[in-house]
C-alpha cells in the first residue's frame, strides 16, 4: 500500500453510512493494480474491503474474517459509480450498494462493533509500473 486517505467516526454511532463517487481510468491492456476501501471498528478490528481489481474491473468484498466473494458487478473505465457502506450496528449487518443496489449483504459483523474508520487505498502490481487511476470523489460520511 503507498497511498492511504482516511476518514473517522464516532465509535458511538448505531447507524453509518459512507458514500463515494469512484472512477477507474486505464491505459489500454490494463494493469494489475487494486484499488479499494476498507471499514474498521472502533477496536481497530477489520470489518469490510472492497476491492476493484484494475484487471477487469471486477469487484471483491472481504468480511472481516477474511472471506472474500466475487461480486458480479464490474466497473468500466471513464465511467464514475457510487459506491455505498452501510452499516447498522443494531442487526451487526454493513450492506455495500452499488449505483443504490444492494450488491452484497455481511450478516458476519461482530456483534457490538462500531465504525469507525473508513480508508481509502491504491495497491500498485508487483514489480510493475503503476498505471491504472482511481478516481474518488465526494465522499461522505453519516451517523446516528
Amino acid at each position: 500500500m503507498i497511498w492511504n486517505e482516511k476518514f473517522t467516526a464516532p465509535g458511538n454511532a448505531k447507524k453509518t453510512v459512507a458514500a463515494v463517487k469512484m472512477q477507474l481510468e486505464l491505459p489500454e491492456g490494463g494493469t494489475d493494480d487494486r484499488f479499494g476501501w476498507t471499514a474498521v471498528d472502533a477496536e481497530k478490528a477489520p470489518m469490510a474491503a472492497l476491492w476493484v481489481d484494475a484487471r477487469d474491473g471486477s469487484l471483491n468484498y472481504t468480511s472481516g474474517s477474511g472471506v472474500t466473494t466475487a461480486l458480479n458487478q464490474r466497473m468500466i473505465s471513464g465511467s464514475p459509480v457510487s459506491i455505498e457502506f452501510l452499516h447498522d450496528a443494531a442487526a451487526n449487518e454493513l450492506k455495500v450498494l452499488f449505483e443504490g443496489v444492494v450488491i452484497h449483504t455481511d450478516t458476519s459483523i461482530r456483534s457490538g462493533s462500531s465504525f469507525s474508520t473508513i480508508s481509502a487505498t491504491y495497491q500498485p502490481a508487483p514489480g510493475e509500473v503503476a498505471h491504472g487511476t482511481m478516481i474518488f470523489t465526494d465522499l461522505d460520511v453519516r451517523y446516528e
